[in-house]
């Protein structure tokens, strides 16, 4: 596979950098999980798994966000975990801002959702209708084209 075939090189360079990463024990991995506790959290200096997908999750900032965002999501995403959408829908509809929007479909499969054979994704025309709508709505003056934290006071 293309993971054992490159792990030399990933070796190398984790050694070159002093990175005390596991090869062997990311080689051996049966789960994402096990694979970023042996190659990833060493190489970035995490503790452990749980520090390392907290701090890598955009789950602790979606309250920040001040500019519109759809947060698309699906049931059978293998990398995220279920929480994440689930958070991003309590700060669209709890949060103080009102510019993250939570979807969320059955099937997609991670950063997917392809549609027929032909390995087209209907995200993209998911995006461009999600873009046209706040252009609009910046259009009809209803939203501002720079959001309020983000403008400069002029003197």
């Amino acid at each position: 596979s293309l993971l054992i075939k490159e792990m030399a090189a990933v070796q190398e360079l984790c050694q070159a950098r002093g990175i005390k990463a596991d090869i062997d024990k990311a080689l051996r991995c049966s789960c994402i999980r096990e694979f970023d506790g042996a190659l990833l959290v060493p190489s970035y200096g995490f503790q452990n798994v749980d520090e390392y997908y907290r701090q890598q999750s955009s789950g602790h900032v979606l309250k920040d966000v001040v500019t519109p965002l759809l947060c698309l999501n699906n049931d059978d995403d293998p990398f995220i975990p279920d929480k994440l959408p689930d958070a991003a829908g309590n700060i669209a509809l709890n949060g103080p801002r009102a510019n993250v929007i939570a979807a969320r479909t059955k099937r997609g499969g991670h950063l997917g959702w392809l549609q027929g054979w032909s390995g087209d994704s209907w995200m993209r025309e998911i995006m461009l209708q999600f873009s046209k709508a706040v252009l609009e709505l910046v259009a009809q003056g209803v939203m501002p084209t720079v959001p309020p934290a983000l403008r400069r006071e002029s003197h």
